[in-house]
């Protein structure tokens, strides 16, 4: 029963080890070429660079969801009571409104992250 979580805890660690002298190798050919005189290119910068090109998006996206949804829920908790019209009423539009401030606030994150070409 201890074999499956023992085996991933280990799989991880070896993961880890790996990129980290992975890092440690690179540095020490950028310390060797930077010594020597020479402008050294990482050839991994584009990839990199392409494979978090969507991090903003899914942060917006999240901040939509999170910060939209989590309003919403507490107002439909708190009609659950018996309370007054003009309260419920005044938390659902509150609701609307960090939705919206959401909404504009991923929007303006997805645009000032596009990188310039």
């Amino acid at each position: 029963m201890l074999a499956i979580p023992a085996t991933i805890v280990g799989i991880i660690y070896l993961v880890l080890q790996h990129l980290a002298a992975l890092r440690e190798f690179q540095h020490q050919e950028l310390m060797k070429a930077i010594e020597v005189g020479l402008h050294w290119q990482d050839s991994n910068e584009d990839k990199r660079s392409e494979r978090h090109a969507y991090q903003p998006f899914w942060i917006a996206f999240w901040l939509v969801i999170c910060d939209g949804g989590a309003p919403f829920c507490s107002v439909s908790k708190f009609v659950d009571s018996d309370s007054d019209l003009r309260i419920v009423a005044m938390g659902w539009i509150a609701a609307g409104l960090a939705t919206i401030v959401a909404s504009i606030g991923a929007v303006v994150l997805v645009v000032k992250s596009k990188p310039s070409r």
